[in-house]
């Protein structure tokens, strides 16, 4: 329906705005993504800090370092980033390497029990922050629909001719009426919203 989420931007999903687009707020390429994150979080109200996590020192090795994992479960992807940019962006914040199991879903530190703690801080921050901006963004919508009117159309006989070859006629239709448009192929009926 040519809205995108903060979550689909960050786990590197492409989406199309209206006008086919890659989106109207693409972020400088010299902006990291932990940045334009907090940047669309203060935008929805959302932005706080997050302090270093209190990491128990107690299992510390030789030469001064802990090891410590945080769940991401559900949020792999995320931590990850489109071509591992969150993921090189939070070592980078941290100075020590994030390991990540995919497996069992958990992101592990090693180093520093101060960089460790900031490391399990930016893991918390992206997950608490992208679901804060989601949750803005799906109410902004919402609020945007309330006054939207909805109308099926039957098409029998005609579901090719509104679709078209390779989808090129519904695309094109989409993009002039801008608003959501679904063929049924099924019924043989296009909703319109």
């Amino acid at each position: 329906d040519g809205r995108s989420s903060i979550l689909d931007r960050l786990s590197g999903k492409r989406q199309r705005d209206d006008h086919g687009s890659g989106g109207g707020d693409k972020r400088a390429r010299s902006e990291s993504l932990l940045d334009y994150l907090r940047s669309q979080a203060k935008e929805a109200g959302a932005f706080k800090e997050f302090p270093a996590e209190y990491v128990d020192d107690s299992n510390m090795d030789e030469r001064g370092n802990v090891e410590q994992s945080v769940s991401i479960a559900n949020y792999v992807g995320l931590i990850i980033g489109r071509e591992g940019r969150m993921h090189t962006d939070i070592q980078q914040r941290i100075g020590i390497p994030m390991q990540i199991n995919k497996e069992d879903e958990i992101a592990v530190f090693k180093g520093p029990p101060e960089s460790v703690g900031q490391g399990l801080a930016l893991v918390r921050e992206v997950i608490e922050t992208t679901n804060a901006v989601k949750e803005w963004r799906d109410a902004q919508a919402q609020a945007a629909r309330a006054n939207d009117v909805e109308e099926t159309v039957e098409i029998a006989g005609f579901v090719g001719a509104i679709i078209g070859k390779g989808g090129a006629r519904i695309s094109q239709i989409k993009r002039e009426v801008r608003c959501f448009f679904e063929v049924d192929r099924e019924k043989e009926v296009v909703n319109v919203r």
